[in-house]
């Protein structure tokens, strides 16, 4: 379980309609996980890569993830980097995530959001 494509596989997992969140965060942490295994850049690259595979059943999954993200300074600054080099319909999907997390709850996200669009610009 060291290959960090497994990630992909792991993404297939989620679903808004689980009454079964506990298992949805065992997801999480597994997807997190390979960060030690392999590095925060390539774990993070291959879960943005893997971001169809949640779609159109788990978006609000993704966005926790996201959130996740945004609140681990670290990681939020690898993400940033990484955004410019996605296929452009995810990059689309996930600045359109992000901007709808920052809506949601500007006092908590706005900053880190704005600092992810303002690198990307």
């Amino acid at each position: 379980m060291e290959d960090v494509n497994h990630i992909e596989i792991l993404c297939q997992g989620f679903d808004d309609l689980t009454e079964n969140d506990e298992v949805m965060f065992g997801l999480i942490h597994a997807i997190e996980s390979y960060d030690k295994i392999a590095s925060s850049e390539i774990s993070l690259k291959v879960l943005a890569s893997s971001i169809p595979k949640m779609l159109p059943h788990a978006k609000e999954w993704l966005k926790i993830l996201h959130k996740r993200i945004l609140n681990h300074e670290p990681s939020r600054n690898i993400y940033k980097e990484i955004l410019p080099t996605l296929n452009n319909d995810i990059q689309k999907y996930i600045l359109s995530q992000l901007n709808s997390i920052k809506e949601r709850n500007p006092s908590r996200f706005e900053e880190s959001v704005n600092s992810i669009l303002d690198f990307i610009k």
